[in-house]
């Protein structure tokens, strides 16, 4: 895993900073001409087709993107990746029952060794930023004392991390349903609703013309990526059926579904919550094989259920989860599939990792009570 993780991070790192190549920091870049176009008046989701993110997105970004060249935005894209895959590792260690230095060791290392997490850095991608951001806001929002000013930086969390939708609004649910509490998700909703008025307002066009245009642009990429790499998620299988007026709908619905069953577990464990809704989340709508980081999550809630259950006195080592646990690394390591497997067998892969991931699933909804 250490290997994978230096190896990888490491490629992953010098396509961000330093190479020149038409598919380096590919995505960083495009944001950043987004973010400068939105705050220059350019008409953004008119002229920049690759504009899928909602204004409040636009807003998260400009503090990193909007005031700088395309090469200072590189470095300071990987120097901000490494402080938050940092931080996300130190939250992941913190949460886990790991005790012993090789344990902890083991931890932090569960999100480096991902063909995502390169990948993701690589790319320029945003689920490096948001995923900590998520996960730390949750947990301040959910666990611990009630304060204002806990559930206020717990909320901001939440909506830095919601500069990537397709990610973090499933994560919603979780915020909206916390027992007996609407302080959470009423300053989720309201700092959120705030950065949407600045964002229209740099934009320009008013509100319906710019949340029209995202709906567009939005929907239209979604199903571009969907018939252009997507893999494993009900926007790709809508497409692949040649359904594609029904892919938004059946993904709206999804989330709904989504949405009714935290309701009712929402007294559940919020690891198991959380690891529920990592795959949830990978599947309601279009994504590539990068978003895959977020299911470190469920690694992590299957290890927590693990401890729990031999606490417990019962026996562990022919435990599903156990076994689940060992081929979730496993089908994550760096450098993935897609770079091993050969090129026929690549949909048996894609297709086996599906299967593992859903047979993830029930068994942490099981567990949900």
């Amino acid at each position: 895993m250490g290997i994978a993780a230096v190896v990888w991070l490491g490629f992953g790192g010098w396509r961000l900073a330093v190479q020149v190549d038409p598919f380096a920091a590919v995505d960083l870049l495009l944001r950043q001409a987004e973010v400068r176009g939105a705050f220059m008046g350019e008409g953004l989701y008119e002229n920049y087709p690759s504009a899928v993110y909602p204004p409040a997105s636009y807003v998260i970004m400009w503090p990193l993107l909007g005031w700088c060249e395309p090469a200072t935005a590189r470095w300071l894209w990987l120097v901000t990746s490494a402080f938050m895959l940092g931080w996300f590792m130190a939250l992941l260690i913190r949460e886990s029952p790991a005790r012993t230095l090789g344990e902890k060791v083991l931890i932090g290392l569960l999100p480096l060794c991902t063909y995502a997490a390169g990948t993701t850095l690589g790319n320029g991608q945003l689920i490096l930023h948001a995923l900590p951001c998520l996960l730390g806001g949750i947990l301040l929002l959910t666990r611990g004392r009630v304060s204002f000013g806990r559930d206020l930086l717990g909320a901001i969390l939440v909506v830095l991390a919601l500069v990537k939708p397709s990610v973090a609004a499933p994560f919603a649910w979780i915020v909206l349903f916390v027992p007996g509490r609407l302080r959470p998700i009423s300053l989720v909703v309201g700092i959120y609703l705030l950065l949407t008025l600045v964002g229209v307002h740099a934009i320009g066009g008013g509100l319906v013309h710019v949340v029209g245009g995202w709906i567009r642009c939005g929907g239209d990429g979604a199903l571009y990526g969907s018939e252009h790499g997507g893999v494993l998620n009900l926007h790709t299988l809508i497409t692949d059926m040649e359904w594609d007026e029904w892919a938004m709908p059946a993904s709206i619905a999804f989330l709904a579904l989504i949405g009714w069953w935290f309701k009712r577990h929402r007294h559940a464990n919020v690891w198991v919550l959380m690891g529920v809704c990592a795959f949830l989340a990978r599947i309601w709508t279009y994504h590539r094989w990068y978003d895959d980081l977020m299911l470190v999550l469920a690694q992590i809630a299957l290890l927590q259920q693990l401890v729990k259950r031999e606490q417990g006195e019962q026996p562990t080592r022919h435990s599903p989860l156990a076994t689940l646990l060992v081929l979730m690394v496993i089908s994550l390591l760096a450098p993935g599939g897609r770079h091993l497997v050969p090129e026929h067998w690549l949909g048996t892969w894609e297709n086996t990792q599906g299967v593992l991931w859903l047979f993830t699933l029930w068994h942490l909804a099981r567990r949900a009570k």
